[in-house]
């Protein structure tokens, strides 16, 4: 294929870019580095929040904004307090549901807004992101701030929350939570990773984020590359010229796929992905 078709790459983090330790692998850094060089722009979207991918939008040195909480903000680092290109809150009234429902079923979950994470769940606290992301020892460079509520009634009137979390390793009770919020006016609902339940505002998706990027920058979507792992990745899957899923990622997803990567996420399945559609020889 021409170098020139395709001008924008849009990547995931975990279990997409980053491997099971939690690191760029060499064949991923290697390819990015040189298409960057061929003038190829690439961005990073993904469930994070923005503070959490910073570190590898910077390993990468990439120029673009970040596409975090699934769409729900874009952010550019350089502008320092004023990061923030983007933001969508979920509604005040779908906060007090879904903290309503929590309370009702006897449920630990999270709240993120733009500043820091707020939990009532001691677990979540200890281990942070490391909850989700059990095999990774790569060390953040970067910290979000969490503040641990001893009950539900503290997290109330909590303003910009752009995400709520639900974490749990049985997958009928993530189900379950996922068909019944997906109910609730002003949210979008969906799975994240092997045990989340992503809950975000209506409108806030990957694929709304990258497309208002991709205008910005005169880049047509038929000129766009996308990989990802998991259902939150559908919507700019679908959006892009390809969208690719990964080997390991989830089945919804890959039907979604106009390809699936020949290897996984731990053997550099972008980067050999990429070599391959702008024929870099490795």
């Amino acid at each position: 294929m021409s170098l020139n078709k395709y001008r924008l790459v849009a990547v995931d983090c975990d279990r997409t870019l980053l491997d099971r330790y939690g690191n760029i692998c060499d064949t991923n850094k290697e390819i990015i580095r040189r298409l960057r060089d061929k003038g190829v722009d690439f961005i990073i979207a993904t469930g994070r929040n923005d503070v959490l991918a910073r570190e590898y939008a910077e390993e990468l040195e990439l120029d673009a904004p970040i596409i975090g909480c699934n769409g729900a903000t874009v952010s550019d680092f350089s502008l320092g307090e004023d990061r923030f290109l983007f933001v969508n809150a979920i509604n005040d009234t779908a906060v007090a549901r879904v903290i309503d429902y929590f309370e009702e079923n006897k449920l630990f979950f999270k709240l993120m807004t733009t500043d820091c994470c707020y939990t009532n769940d001691e677990e979540a606290m200890r281990l942070r992101i490391s909850q989700i992301v059990k095999e990774y020892t790569h060390v953040l460079k970067y910290d979000f701030p969490y503040h641990f509520c001893k009950s539900i009634g503290e997290l109330r009137g909590i303003k910009n929350v752009l995400k709520v979390v639900f974490i749990n390793d049985d997958e009928s009770l993530r189900m379950k939570v996922h068909d019944e919020l997906q109910g609730i006016d002003g949210l979008n609902v969906h799975t994240a990773g092997f045990n989340c339940v992503d809950i975000i505002a209506v409108g806030s998706t990957k694929g709304e984020a990258l497309k208002a990027y991709a205008e910005k920058k005169g880049i047509k979507r038929e000129e766009i590359i996308a990989f990802g792992d998991g259902e939150n990745d559908i919507s700019m899957i679908e959006y892009a010229g390809i969208g690719a899923a990964m080997l390991n990622g989830d089945e919804k997803l890959k039907k979604a796929a106009d390809v699936i990567t020949k290897y996984d996420n731990t053997n550099g399945g972008v980067g050999l992905t990429l070599a391959e559609i702008f024929g870099e020889e490795l």
